[in-house]
């Protein structure tokens, strides 16, 4: 395993007790090294989030070309929403993140069709073609804000890569449909 996916586990071991196999959290090593940021910064947040509250990471992949984290919750965190948001908004950031983040290296990149897989790749890295995007419409999710204490209304918002939130965007600047 490579060196930063054992730290990962090594300093958040709550989060992945139970959940690995044979010392591997699944999935997690066919996530490239261009996302560790997004996949480190992901856990922490979650970590800080959940506390002491029981919480497992259960699968760290790439599905689609988009980083996906999937996780086991208590019963005990269904019923505190606001945990719930806190986690709902690291994954949500960590997927659009991935988005546009290349695999490989870590640079800004975009969805590429390479044979029957997607693939999140920079300029150097594209080997397939490059899925065509609606202008005006790149990077936009539909997400639950949350201001870092409470879950706020769901939005419209346009991830910035550069400072890693979504910034809300009102529907009617968008461009009309051609």
């Amino acid at each position: 395993m490579c060196e930063w996916r054992q730290r990962l586990i090594d300093r958040f071991p709550e989060l992945f007790d139970g959940a690995t196999v044979a010392g591997h959290v699944p999935g997690l090593s066919l996530v490239d090294d261009g996302w560790q940021q997004i996949v480190c910064r992901a856990i922490a947040r979650i970590a800080t989030a959940v506390g002491a509250s029981p919480l497992k990471i259960t699968t760290i992949s790439r599905r689609s070309g988009v980083l996906r984290l999937d996780y086991h919750r208590s019963s005990s965190i269904a019923r505190l929403p606001d945990i719930e948001a806190a986690i709902q908004y690291a994954i949500a950031l960590a997927e659009a993140g991935s988005a546009c983040t290349c695999e490989r290296c870590g640079r800004e990149g975009c969805l590429h069709q390479v044979g029957s897989e997607l693939v999140t790749a920079c300029l150097a890295h594209s080997n397939g073609v490059k899925v065509r995007e609606v202008r005006g419409f790149e990077n936009l999710h539909v997400v639950r804000s949350f201001d870092g204490k409470r879950p706020g209304p769901i939005i419209l918002g346009r991830y910035d890569r550069i400072t890693d939130v979504f910034v809300a965007v009102d529907p009617r600047s968008l461009p009309a449909k051609e």
